[in-house]
């Protein structure tokens, strides 16, 4: 079973040499985020009443996709955020992250989507890291997530748990953290039925984007792989993908198949889904937010796909 990916708060203890450059880079030493100073400091109780009254409950499963930038000056800076949603869904709620990996099995090429949409600079590119002839590792306790700064600093903070896929973990905190992400492994695709991507589903979980849009909802690619199943088999990653767990165990797992749906698309599921009151507007710090139910969003997207097989290619 994987315990909680990593000990401390959010330091970059465990990491190696380049990944502690690139975290060097982006944080001011003390795992806050550089920036110039603003004219309005948000904090925890500002943060977790922005909350309140958008529409998120204390008790609720919540995926956070998320901009740090667009969220302006918080009081201890991303810490403060993560502070902020720990502390108003944790113990009763569950906070998840995704941790993804995706550039993992790659080799890099600046014209792919998949590295246009990596946060990593060329240099600390994941697979770049692999020397030539070896296989593509991913350890949950080392790992950096390809997706920016706040899964990096939250997957490493105690109590965490994240789960074992090498290309599209998510990390969790709160009730059933555990559970939640347990299997993972056992999934070759990444969002597939079974792993905790289609679980936010069975929670009756709320997706919240802050600061960015659709094209950044991970969620959409498992609607599409649920909804065509049968009709279209995820391809086969021919790349050698290890998995290690948080504690450095190998663990086995199943031929890595890749993600269904262009995430560049799904922005053309938006008037539907607002049609449908399967999305709300909100504000978290200044960022621009949107909140959508996985249920409704499943339903809406299951149906345009149904329609149209094609939408998302």
């Amino acid at each position: 079973m994987n315990r909680k990916a990593g000990q401390g708060g959010s330091g970059k203890d465990g990491l190696n040499r380049e990944q502690s450059k690139w975290w060097s880079a982006r944080t001011d030493g003390q795992g806050r985020l550089q920036r110039e100073i603003g004219d309005i400091m948000h904090t925890r109780e500002s943060l977790c009443e922005q909350l309140r009254s958008g529409g998120i409950l204390p008790a609720d499963t919540v995926l956070v996709h998320s901009s740090m930038k667009s969220i302006g000056q918080v009081e201890g800076g991303a810490d403060g955020v993560l502070d902020a949603l720990m502390g108003y869904l944790g113990p009763a709620g569950l906070l998840v992250l995704p941790t993804l990996t995706y550039t993992l099995p790659h080799v890099y090429d600046p014209t792919r989507l998949t590295c246009q949409t990596c946060t990593m600079k060329p240099e600390y590119c994941l697979s770049r890291q692999t020397p030539p002839g070896e296989p593509h590792r991913f350890e949950a306790g080392q790992t950096l997530a390809c997706i920016g700064l706040l899964p990096n600093l939250f997957w490493q903070r105690p109590g965490v748990v994240r789960s074992l896929h090498p290309t599209h973990s998510v990390a969790a905190y709160g009730r059933d953290s555990v559970a939640f992400t347990a299997g993972h492994e056992n999934c070759a695709s990444g969002c597939a039925r079974h792993s905790p991507w289609h679980r936010l589903v069975e929670r009756q979980a709320k997706i919240l984007l802050i600061g960015v849009g659709l094209d950044t909802m991970t969620f959409l690619h498992g609607v599409t792989d649920w909804a065509l199943e049968g009709e279209v088999e995820p391809a086969l990653i021919k790349t050698e993908l290890h998995v290690y767990d948080a504690d450095g165990r190998f663990v086995p797992t199943p031929p890595t198949r890749s993600i269904v749906g262009s995430s560049r698309k799904f922005p053309l599921l938006e008037p539907a889904l607002r049609s449908a009151g399967a999305i709300s507007d909100l504000r978290f710090g200044d960022a621009s937010c949107l909140l959508s139910d996985c249920r409704q969003v499943t339903e809406v997207a299951t149906s345009c796909l149904t329609a149209n097989p094609r939408l998302f290619e």
